[in-house]
């Protein structure tokens, strides 16, 4: 409510432009191919990070243009077009996205940050994707310099969008490894190394996808060490996530920038009964 009430008042101060369409970050702007590959929310199995694919699911659906935006093309394709997208975001999970989550007001900045970036939820996307991975001191001059930011930054910010498409498609497949704890749902995902990605945008991909529940604590096992993210602990545990972090820190086997790091699950598992 507070959100839509924001945004309202943006459009009324001339701040933002509401034009219905496609939900997905820079749709109303950009080439339909660049729209696909990069789409993180809502995530695209098999498509998102994979240039081919996405020029390949375009060609399937009449689409030569590469560069042409969706609403350029008639009804008939555009319905079809969506319906097939809404199919591919749901492989997870039935119904984890429905139409109106898909098609509705999306929002534009009336004056653009730069001449790559106008669309708000694209531009919100590589700012929050960039600095959690790389850190703060990338926002600086951002206001600035943002056009010569996204010139440097975006060949990083494919790199991760490519990385994360490899484990969410990896976990389509093989499904994460879940424990149940006195009713509350540990889902644990196994990274063959700790790579350099947002573990807060992976945890959002994980949800949005259906992949995991909002109530489910999400863990990361590497080698002989699982990490339980903040973000997660963040999510499932609210106000109580203090009182539970002193529990948690009675096992862990140390602490990461991310999150309390544990030997094992049965360490987690002591941890998180009572809880």
């Amino acid at each position: 409510m507070f959100e839509e009430m924001f945004l309202s008042e943006c459009v009324s101060k001339d701040i933002l432009d509401r034009i219905k369409g496609l939900r997905i970050a820079g749709a109303n702007y950009k080439p339909m191919v660049e729209v696909l590959t990069y789409s993180l929310v809502p995530f695209l199995f098999g498509i998102t990070g994979d240039i081919a694919e996405a020029e390949k699911f375009l060609r399937d659906h009449g689409v030569h243009d590469l560069k042409t935006k969706l609403i350029e093309h008639d009804p008939v394709r555009i319905k079809e077009i969506v319906k097939d997208l809404l199919n591919i975001i749901n492989k997870a999970k039935e119904n984890a996205w429905k139409i109106e989550d898909l098609i509705g007001d999306t929002y534009g900045l009336k004056k653009k940050v730069s001449e790559t970036i106008s669309d708000s939820l694209e531009l919100s996307l590589i700012l929050g994707t960039v600095i959690e991975v790389y850190g703060m001191e990338k926002s600086v001059f951002i206001k600035e310099q943002f056009p010569s930011l996204i010139r440097i930054y975006e060949p990083e910010y494919f790199a991760i969008v490519r990385k994360m498409s490899r484990i969410m498609n990896r976990l389509l497949r093989e499904g994460l490894r879940e424990v149940d704890v006195e009713n509350r749902m540990l889902k644990i995902l196994y990274l063959r190394k700790y790579d350099m990605i947002p573990y807060y945008m992976l945890e959002s991909l994980l949800i949005t996808s259906g992949l995991v529940e909002e109530d489910d604590l999400v863990a990361i096992e590497h080698g002989k060490e699982i990490l339980i993210p903040y973000s997660s602990l963040r999510r499932v545990f609210g106000e109580q996530l203090h009182r539970v972090l002193r529990k948690l820190m009675e096992k862990t086997h140390g602490e990461s920038i991310y999150g309390p790091v544990f030997k094992n699950v049965r360490n987690i598992i002591e941890c998180l009964r009572g809880v």
